[in-house]
């Protein structure tokens, strides 16, 4: 049979020490700040993603808009690439500047729309700042396309 003592040192083997409970919590602090690192990221990446994807979608637009019309201006004008999911507060928008270049076969930049017969090269770059902490950053998106007047 066992005596107390025996029994009693059994209760303290089988149980957690401080030590172990603390290193246990920071192991799992650890593991818990670095998800919450990946998490942020992954929002930001997204958040990215999608003013490009939006940017592309715009001018892509704009590409098909000046090919049924060819009435058009080559000057930058602005647009919005992302109104924030809140189109009736314009003051969260993300606004862009679209530049367009018209480009002949030999390389010829155009003033105005052109009037001839000629495949005419178009360049559309479309730029706008980043949000919250990269608001310091100017993002851009370049397509390149052709029209046939």
């Amino acid at each position: 049979m066992k005596t107390q003592e025996q029994a009693g040192m059994n209760k303290r083997r089988s149980a957690f020490t401080l030590v172990e409970v603390l290193v246990a919590l920071a192991v799992s602090v650890v593991m818990v700040i670095g998800i919450m690192q990946l998490m942020s990221f992954n929002f930001i990446y997204q958040n990215n993603q999608e003013l490009r994807a939006n940017a592309i979608d715009m001018m892509a637009f704009e590409l098909e808009k000046m090919k049924r019309q060819f009435v058009f201006t080559v000057n930058p004008y602005s647009l919005t690439v992302d109104d924030n999911r809140t189109p009736y507060n314009p003051n969260d928008d993300t606004p862009c500047t679209m530049t367009v270049r018209l480009y002949d076969r030999t390389g010829t930049v155009y003033a105005s729309a052109p009037t001839g017969k000629d495949r005419v090269r178009v360049v559309m770059n479309i730029e706008w700042r980043g949000r919250g902490r990269f608001s310091k950053n100017t993002y851009s998106e370049r397509l390149i396309g052709y029209l046939i007047p």
